[in-house]
């Protein structure tokens, strides 16, 4: 079983532990990415609504060996994966991205009156 798992069933650590460890982890194991200078399925992008993707800082990219590949933030990543996990079926993909960047992005991509990267940044808190 999972680790995760294993402590919250032997050792009753909350879930919301586990997953804030999960998260921390993978924000530190992946590489920075600059959403301007990736690939962009205009289809994948369009999985979310301009309200969900500042509501949840996601932006999905594109869909690559069966998963969609959806850039966040770090300190926004086990909100962001759970809620792409309830819309999109199959595996997730989180890439880390900085908060200027995929503000930049989402202003392209799903311009919203008022949305900027400090609403991003707001909302991690």
């Amino acid at each position: 079983q999972p680790l995760g798992l294993i402590c919250e069933e032997m050792f009753g650590v909350p879930p919301t532990v586990v997953e804030d460890a999960w998260a921390e982890q993978y924000a530190e194991l992946t590489a920075g990415l600059d959403p301007e200078l990736q690939r962009f399925d205009e289809e994948c992008v369009r999985l979310v609504t301009r309200r969900q993707a500042w509501q949840f800082a996601v932006l999905p990219l594109r869909w690559e060996e069966g998963a969609t590949v959806v850039a966040t933030l770090p300190q926004r990543l086990a909100r962001a994966h759970r809620f792409m996990a309830r819309i999109v079926p199959g595996p997730i993909l989180p890439l880390m991205a900085e908060a200027p960047e995929l503000a930049e992005a989402l202003m392209r991509h799903h311009p919203f009156p008022g949305m900027t990267e400090s609403m991003l940044i707001r909302g991690a808190g």
